[in-house]
């Protein structure tokens, strides 16, 4: 499917791109998918279909792709994961910040983009920074786009993920209020996440994000749910380092007292 984005004739390719896409999305449903082989075909497929599409094919099936590859994020295989995020870093690419929807699948998926950004595959690592070097021009803040270009120019990884992940997640919290709980609400559902690296990368995001805000901020969190959760991180049973992250954040988070 993907090699019709290579046809050497614009109109065949044009002609069948959407059926293309269709198919390649299909495969993303694939019960009988084990291993995720199918589905990884249908993340490349789409990432070189999706260069070919017209503006009003995309379109009609942005939400449909977005919705596909999110759980994709999270996917065993990282060469699924690295492959999703390349397609949502070129979805952006195309679509840029005048749309409402894709602006709202980038405010649900910057948690993931910025969690992954210290994966324990260098690949995924290596797409997350991808990806925001195509993300950061769609939120309008210069702020959030001098840290990107400053430590991941070119798209690589951030020499220090601690103190960038620090500086980003500061800069979303007080740059964007009204998706603050959110984001911090999004955060809590990884701290279920079965790779221990991930729930460390989570509850070191949260408090990031919510040590700097506000009173006024502070109070429209969803405290009881998401500090219940933080605390349960503090006794870890598989990984030091998840319990380590988790105390930094609830050290982060005295101002909510």
């Amino acid at each position: 499917l993907g090699e019709l984005s290579e046809s050497a004739s614009p109109s065949v390719a044009e002609r069948f791109a959407s059926m293309a896409v269709e198919a390649a999305m299909g495969g993303l449903d694939d019960l009988g998918d084990k291993n995720d082989t199918v589905a990884m075909e249908s993340i490349v497929a789409l990432n070189k279909l999706v260069s070919r599409t017209n503006d009003a094919q995309l379109h009609s099936i942005l939400r449909q792709v977005l919705l596909k590859i999110r759980p994709c994020f999270e996917k065993e295989s990282a060469a699924l994961r690295a492959a999703s995020f390349t397609l949502f870093g070129e979805l952006a690419a195309r679509i840029g910040g005048d749309n409402d929807e894709f602006m709202s699948h980038l405010h649900a998926n910057i948690v993931a983009v910025l969690l992954h950004l210290n994966d324990e595959s260098e690949d995924v690592r290596k797409a997350c920074s991808t990806t925001l070097n195509q993300v950061h021009p769609l939120f309008g803040v210069g702020t959030f786009s001098s840290v990107v270009e400053r430590e991941m120019k070119d798209g690589r990884v951030p020499a220090t993920y601690t103190a960038v992940q620090r500086d980003l997640a500061s800069v979303l919290a007080l740059s964007f209020p009204d998706r603050v709980n959110q984001y911090a609400l999004t955060c809590s559902n990884y701290f279920k996440s079965s790779n221990a690296r991930i729930r460390a990368n989570a509850a070191l995001l949260t408090g990031h994000m919510l040590g700097v805000l506000t009173p006024q901020l502070r109070a429209i969190i969803s405290k009881d749910l998401v500090f219940s959760s933080l605390v349960l991180l503090l006794k870890d049973p598989e990984d030091v380092s998840v319990r380590i992250a988790a105390a930094k954040a609830v050290g982060s988070l005295h101002d909510f007292s």
